[in-house]
């Protein structure tokens, strides 16, 4: 019988060595894995860094022209105003039709500009991580 238990206990202690080598294996894996993973990810944020930079130039960019289209609209309004004869109606539809471009303008800008703030918001998130 005591036979029997040391011959168990070296058989358990064997066992036990195969389990501790594939624990080894398999932590060996994870590390190696994690860390390929963490590169992946380190590698795909700093794309995605770039790509929200690009993307706010052109934001930018294009919140100037509208800028820049939006002075021209009020200072043809303005000029427009002078010539404007309410009693003939002389130059009344071009007028209507510049102020109507104007506000379509100035929404556009609006919306470039929150665009824009989203895009700064989400840059700082991406950087931050």
């Amino acid at each position: 019988s005591d036979e029997f238990f040391v011959r168990f206990v070296g058989q358990l202690r064997v066992d036990a060595g195969r389990v501790l080598r594939g624990v080894h294996a398999v932590l060996q894996w994870a590390a190696e894995a994690c860390a390929a993973a963490g590169q992946r990810t380190r590698a795909a944020l700093a794309k995605a860094v770039a790509a929200r930079a690009e993307t706010r130039r052109s934001l930018e960019a294009q919140v100037k022209q509208v800028e820049q289209a939006v002075l021209a609209s009020e200072m043809a309004l303005t000029r427009m105003g002078r010539w404007l004869d309410p009693a003939t109606g002389v130059c009344a539809d071009k007028y209507e039709r510049t102020a109507a471009a104007l506000q379509e303008l100035q929404a556009c800008r609006r919306r470039l500009q929150e665009l824009l703030q989203r895009g700064a918001r989400s840059s700082q998130t991406l950087e931050a991580c």
